[in-house]
């Protein structure tokens, strides 16, 4: 929960520096083309963090949660089950070190945790892995949120927000900071909603 409510902060902070150069003294919105192209990257700023803190609440969740989901929930224990089961017909390496540890179960589980945390977390398939090793499966209705944040994120970080160079030069996508801002709070909500599935199932 930390790393969502210093991301909320931090985007929040954002929103208030822009918008004294969004809003014209009338309080009118300026049109979206005619925004200074340094108040346009607020709005990228936006969405990178909260990629970012979605990423890292994400995978403290799965270290916090993950040994007592496979000890206190069906689903989850099977989940870690088909894991082990498929690292051990790729791997049979780790049978090898799992059972020369002091102890096998606590190895294996930290070999998941890895696997699980690994990689950033920068789609829905990948937060709905997640969910499904700490036991939650309701979070399919979610998926349009996290699309659409990711999408844009990903827009950002791989592209530099560059339209087709070769159709329109250098221009950039045009977004503003309320868009930005929407896109945000929304995916903040929906990674809240998995945060009380998965306090939901030990309460």
């Amino acid at each position: 929960m930390s790393f969502l409510l210093a991301t909320v902060e931090s985007t929040e902070r954002l929103r208030a520096l822009a918008k004294d150069a969004l809003f014209q003294e009338d309080h009118v919105l300026i049109p979206i083309e005619d925004v200074d192209p340094t108040v346009a990257d607020f709005a990228r700023s936006m969405i990178l963090f909260a990629g970012a803190g979605i990423d890292a609440t994400m995978k403290q969740l799965v270290r916090d949660c993950i040994r007592h989901a496979v000890d206190n929930n069906a689903s989850a224990a099977a989940a870690f089950q088909k894991h082990v089961e498929k690292s051990l017909q790729r791997d049979g390496t780790i049978s090898a070190r799992a059972l020369c540890s002091a102890n096998p179960r606590e190895h294996l589980i930290d070999q998941y945790v890895g696997e699980l945390t690994g990689g950033s977390f920068q789609s829905f398939q990948q937060i709905a892995k997640a969910a499904a090793a700490l036991g939650v499966g309701a979070v399919s209705k979610r998926k349009e949120t996290f699309d659409r944040l990711f999408m844009e994120r990903n827009f950002i970080a791989h592209e530099l927000d560059l339209l087709d160079p070769e159709v329109h030069g250098m221009n950039r996508r045009a977004r503003s900071v309320q868009d930005a801002w929407g896109m945000a709070e929304d995916a903040y909500a929906a990674t809240l909603d998995v945060i009380e599935h998965v306090g939901d199932r030990f309460a």
